[in-house]
């Protein structure tokens, strides 16, 4: 949850776009895992998943999400009516059959007195890192200057010689990238369909929304969110999970109305 939300608040952090069609590049590279285990090349898709992904958002911004910067419904409509698009293509590409991956790592490891699957422990590791990296990137490089100045105040940005453009670009193809990223990794814990995407949409909202693009607070609330999810499920089910997620986003909203990562 923690990796595609940031994906999610890149997007929405930088350029304003709500992107309805985020939890389709996490299908893809979903897809991607499922191509390259045939091969038994499963680790594989953890490189090629984001990179395919994010070279192909490049020509989805150029072409359609450029054209409607500052137009928020039209950008909503867009990227509903693309997640359509995508899903009925790889409906036609690859068929609307259910699919499934063998987990890359057998066995469990012993935490806190509980057996829990390595491979799991393994995505929370990369999810760390990860949001550890974007953090970084955000703070101690150039790319990270240049996109906190463009949030700060994009007129004066271009003023100074800043390619706004080019950072909207580039913002668009890291956040689908980790969407991408997200998808392969989970292929092995998820069932994996055409229709998957919007399952993961709403889980990837309620993070950036309480939020915000915050790289810190995107990962306590995914963290406590997909935990409470998790836990819920584990001892009931998961409509009882996914039912308990949207009762702790709500009363978290009614009592931090202004955020988690606002005073």
């Amino acid at each position: 949850m923690a990796v595609t939300a940031s994906g999610l608040a890149v997007i929405f952090g930088l350029m304003g776009v709500i992107n309805f069609a985020h939890g389709e590049f996490m299908m893809l590279g979903a897809f991607v895992a499922v191509w390259t285990a045939s091969f038994d090349l499963f680790w594989l898709s953890l490189l090629l998943a984001p990179v395919l992904v994010g070279l192909g958002s490049l020509a989805i911004e150029t072409g359609l999400i450029r054209r409607l910067y500052d137009r928020p419904l039209e950008t909503i409509l867009a990227t509903f009516g693309l997640s359509l698009v995508i899903r009925e293509a790889m409906k036609f590409a690859v068929g609307p059959q259910f699919r499934s991956l063998d987990s890359p790592l057998d066995g469990s490891t012993l935490v806190l007195g509980v057996q829990y699957p390595t491979y799991r422990l393994l995505v929370l590791a990369i999810a760390a890192s990860l949001l550890l990296a974007l953090v970084l990137l955000l703070r101690a490089t150039r790319f990270g200057l240049l996109i906190r100045a463009v949030i700060a105040n994009r007129d004066l940005a271009a003023g100074l010689g800043v390619n706004v453009s080019g950072v909207y670009m580039a913002a668009f193809a890291t956040g689908s990238a980790l969407a991408a990223f997200a998808g392969a990794t989970l292929a092995p814990l998820v069932t994996i369909h055409p229709e998957m995407g919007p399952d993961f949409l709403v889980g990837a909202f309620l993070p950036v929304i309480l939020a915000g693009s915050s790289p810190v607070a995107l990962a306590g609330s995914a963290g406590l969110l997909g935990g409470t999810q998790s836990l819920v499920g584990r001892y009931w089910d998961a409509t009882a999970g996914t039912i308990a997620l949207l009762l702790l986003a709500v009363l978290i909203m009614r009592i931090r109305p202004q955020g988690l990562a606002r005073r």
